[in-house]
């Protein structure tokens, strides 16, 4: 974790009132030391992925199968949900205050976090009151979905506002406590929730992981609210507060499509067993893409310290520290991914058993996923590139693109293979959308992202 002191008062803005000084790290050697902050926080994320993998472990043993499907099918609900909530202020927040603070702008950084915060928790408010009252009101009584569901969209303002106030901390290269809490610390309280609830020999049954996840995430968001309040210290908001609603609502709206395209599309395949399965299927399912995810892990483990510093890359018009961040992220996440990779094609049938035998006819589900994942990690971050270039509405067709291929694909497959064509799906739509932005990327940006990319010259 960045060791930082409150920030100090130095020049006077334009109306006299204090500015702050740049207590993050210093920008060209943050730049500089891109691959080791990376390592740091893909460190981060495979503890938190290890705690993960446990707390399902455990909540399977304690709700069966067909209870940790309908457990599952609400947590892709949330993710879904919470990307509405955040409307995309979180990629506002990370690449205009890194922008902002390139120029010294304090009194816009302050309006930043006061509007976009703001905004996230309204948003997610609403939208966990419309769900219950969709669920309860609307749908059907029997729908075997709708408890478990009613109770996890509790935990939708706190997940969305800790994404936002970890995208504040993002955008002044203060990372590394916002991961910890969000993929370590949030699976963690989880864990110790559901294991203290059982040692009282109550009996655990989906709706109770529910309410356990609410509680775990509520307690997070506090955590890492007092942090952020400390690093800032009292100075950063003495003085004018500078918004521009007009401005970040549209770009908001851009990165807003993007995101949910994408969650959407890495949700498909859960909904739509769900809709043309069953809760065992959907529970199998959602374990196999949780070690498919594993292999993007060292590109997501990056964003945190990549997304700021293309963001002043770009500002500052440097296309040569554009390439070669966007080329060390790519080496960092092929070097871990291809060990991983073949690990899971070869022993698949262990690592699904952990969660119990049930899960072991998950395994070539598993393998045709770690083949889209190790497509997408071939194309480089092409997305956080575009997105952080001012690009993200093109990000938005590409994925766009791929949910209509996602889901004409699941329709036809689910049926006829299950689990695999579910899988085939994903991976078939992951690599659609990854190709297409490279192309994009290379043609239009001059840039080549992937590992064997060099600088493209005019």
């Amino acid at each position: 974790m960045t060791r930082t002191v409150a920030p100090a008062v130095d020049a006077a803005e334009p109306d006299g009132s204090p500015s702050v000084t740049r207590s993050a790290p210093d920008g060209n050697k943050a730049d500089r030391n891109l691959p080791w902050r990376a390592i740091v926080l893909f460190g981060v994320k495979i503890l938190g992925v290890g705690l993960s993998f446990l707390m399902n472990i455990v909540l399977v043993r304690l709700i069966g199968v067909e209870g940790f499907g309908l457990f599952s099918f609400a947590v892709s609900a949330l993710m879904i949900l919470e990307i509405i909530a955040i409307f995309g202020f979180e990629s506002v927040l990370v690449r205009e205050i890194a922008a902002s603070r390139e120029r010294q702008d304090t009194a816009r950084v302050r309006g930043l976090v006061l509007f976009c915060c703001g905004a996230v928790l309204l948003l997610s408010l609403i939208g966990a009151t419309l769900t219950t009252a969709l669920v309860k009101f609307v749908l059907p009584s029997t729908w075997v979905y709708g408890n478990t569901l009613t109770i996890a969209v509790w935990a939708l303002p706190a997940s969305a506002l800790l994404v936002a106030t970890m995208s504040v901390l993002e955008g002044h290269r203060w990372p590394f406590f916002g991961q910890i809490v969000s993929v370590v610390l949030r699976p963690g309280f989880i864990l110790a929730g559901a294991l203290i609830y059982v040692s009282a020999d109550w009996s655990m049954t989906a709706e109770t992981a529910a309410g356990i996840m609410v509680f775990a995430y509520g307690f997070g968001l506090l955590l890492l609210i007092g942090y952020l309040l400390y690093l800032l210290g009292g100075a950063f908001w003495r003085g004018r507060i500078k918004i521009e609603p007009k401005h970040w609502f549209s770009t908001a709206a851009g990165f807003a499509f993007v995101n949910a395209a994408f969650i959407i599309t890495e949700q498909t395949d859960v909904m739509m067993l769900a809709a043309l399965s069953d809760p065992a299927s959907v529970g199998i399912y959602r374990a196999a893409a949780r070690y498919g995810q594993v292999l993007s892990f060292a590109l997501l483990a990056a964003m945190p310290v990549l997304r700021p510093m293309l963001s002043t890359a770009f500002t500052r018009g440097d296309r040569e520290a554009l390439h070669k961040g966007c080329r060390q992220v790519a080496l960092i996440s092929l070097v871990v991914g291809l060990p991983i990779a073949t690990a899971f094609v070869l022993f698949g049938d262990i690592f699904m058993g952990l969660f119990g035998p049930e899960f072991v006819e998950g395994s070539t589900a598993l393998s045709i996923l770690v083949a889209g994942q190790l497509l997408a990690i071939a194309a480089g971050p092409v997305g956080v590139l575009m997105a952080m270039t001012g690009h993200e509405r093109k990000v938005a067709v590409a994925i766009g693109l791929s949910f209509i291929c996602n889901v004409v694909l699941n329709f036809f497959l689910i049926p006829l293979f299950n689990l695999e064509g579910a899988a085939t799906s994903t991976a078939i739509s992951l690599a659609v959308w990854n190709i297409i932005m490279l192309v994009w990327v290379i043609r239009h940006m001059r840039i080549n992202p992937t590992l064997i990319g060099r600088p493209i010259r005019g």
